[in-house]
């Protein structure tokens, strides 16, 4: 198994640790994941873009509103 709990095999098929929730693809999904992570590791929610308390898609928004 490789780091996280995940087969050597992915890992070689992806080619791409960054593929967080291993579907086979680096997207806007393993940006989500990894902010949950984030959000999950860190105190003051700094994930929480839009302040609602919760991480989400509109986060995800801003995010990507912020990346110009």
């Amino acid at each position: 198994l490789a780091a996280g709990g995940r087969s050597l095999a992915l890992e070689m098929k992806t080619w791409a640790a960054s593929d967080i929730n291993t579907d086979d693809a680096v997207n806007g999904l393993d940006l989500f994941g990894f902010s949950k992570e984030y959000q999950r590791n860190n105190q003051g929610n700094p994930a929480d873009l839009d302040g609602n308390g919760n991480i989400e898609s509109n986060d995800l928004i801003d995010l990507l509103k912020g990346m110009k």
